[in-house]
């Protein structure tokens, strides 16, 4: 059933973000209802999730009401998981059939991970408008599922693997969205780097890759030359239980380093860093390459499809940045890179003018004006 409000000049317009439960997929869809919620008045949002999302739009606006559905995500090939992430996926579809008869939405939106799955395939079926977003380079299993029924697929970089032959004339590539705190500190001048001054090496691994981090990239450090090492102040992200080890390790070998499992300052830090160390997701690659900062990418090799090599080679080609597969990365080699570029430092002033290239703080934007356009057209 198509929505077939009249609209007024004071009538409320009803969008709904449906958005995976996970950073990758929620911090674009907040930052979709940042703006959304400044820039059109009288905008009703809604959220629909599962249970993991974490919705903070921050204290400065007022939060949309989060509606939780049922989803699980079909993984492996036990029958038996099989069928019950089936069962909560086709019951979350019903609840979404509820809501979006009870919210006739003007426009749906969704942001990928397996708890979208139900609100869209419901919102296509009742024929409201719809959009996805990919973060990735290439297109999620949910958004291939989702893709031929769409009004609108939106990208986060210019060429994304996967799309259907028959959906790319929908396609337009808007970029990823970032938080306001990255926003703010877009284009940020790279920090100087001279041969007596400090080295801010950054390592993040997101909530499930840092372990292999944590195992390698200390022992890396440690085996850098005495006059560079002595210059390192290291934040590394690590898992909670490496952090007392590696922690012990990095005073035993006199590097400066702060360590923590979760950092609340992601903007600042990346600002200061003269090189990251990281694996490739869509929302630390957004981040990365809206600051413009150079990085060694170590793809996480069991992300769905293999989307984080994808995403490092996009950035890699474009020059913003170097590939180490996890299979490769070792201590020695990894100490080789890194000494090869602190000693040149022009280098990684490039590659953070290219990382820079390939960001685009405007993705946000981009997103709201198809909307806009699309109600305006209707």
């Amino acid at each position: 059933m198509a929505n077939h409000k009249i609209m007024g000049k004071q009538d409320k317009i009803s969008v709904i973000l449906a958005t995976g439960g996970t950073a990758g997929h929620v911090f674009p869809a907040v930052a979709l209802a940042r703006l959304l919620q400044h820039s059109m008045p009288h905008i009703a949002l809604s959220v629909v999730t599962d249970k993991r999302g974490q919705f903070d739009m921050g204290d400065d606006v007022t939060p949309p009401p989060v509606h939780y559905i049922n989803a699980a995500g079909i993984v492996g090939r036990n029958p038996m998981q099989i069928l019950i992430a089936g069962l909560k996926l086709l019951t979350g579809f019903v609840q979404s059939l509820r809501l979006m008869r009870k919210l006739r939405p003007d426009f749906v939106i969704g942001f990928g991970g397996y708890s979208s799955l139900p609100s869209m395939f419901a919102a296509n079926l009742l024929k409201y408008p719809t959009m996805i977003h990919e973060q990735n380079a290439r297109l999620g299993r949910t958004n291939r599922m989702l893709a031929p029924g769409m009004n609108y697929i939106a990208t986060a970089f210019e060429v994304t693997d996967g799309i259907p032959e028959s959906s790319q004339g929908i396609v337009h590539w808007i970029g990823n969205p970032v938080r306001n705190e990255i926003t703010a500190c877009a284009n940020s001048p790279y920090p100087k780097l001279t041969a007596k001054s400090v080295i801010n090496i950054v390592i993040l691994g997101g909530s499930q890759g840092a372990l292999a981090l944590g195992e390698k990239i200390p022992a890396a450090l440690a085996s850098l030359p005495d006059d560079i090492k002595k210059r390192l102040r290291v934040t590394h992200q690590v898992r909670a239980e490496q952090i007392d080890k590696v922690r012990k390790f990095y005073k035993r070998n006199k590097i400066e380093a702060r360590t923590e499992t979760f950092f609340k300052d992601v903007a600042g830090l990346i600002v200061q860093a003269h090189l990251l160390i990281c694996r490739s997701g869509a929302a630390t690659l957004a981040e990365i390459t809206a600051i413009g900062r150079p990085a060694i990418f170590i793809p996480y090799p069991f992300a769905a499809d293999d989307h984080q090599s994808a995403n490092a080679a996009r950035i890699a080609d474009a020059g913003g940045g170097w590939i180490i597969p996890q299979s490769d990365l070792n201590s020695e080699s990894l100490s080789r890179i890194i000494t090869d570029l602190l000693s040149q430092p022009f280098r990684l002033q490039v590659a953070a003018e290219c990382a820079l290239k390939m960001g685009n703080v405007r993705a946000a934007e981009n997103m709201a004006e198809l909307i806009k356009q699309y109600l305006a057209n209707r």
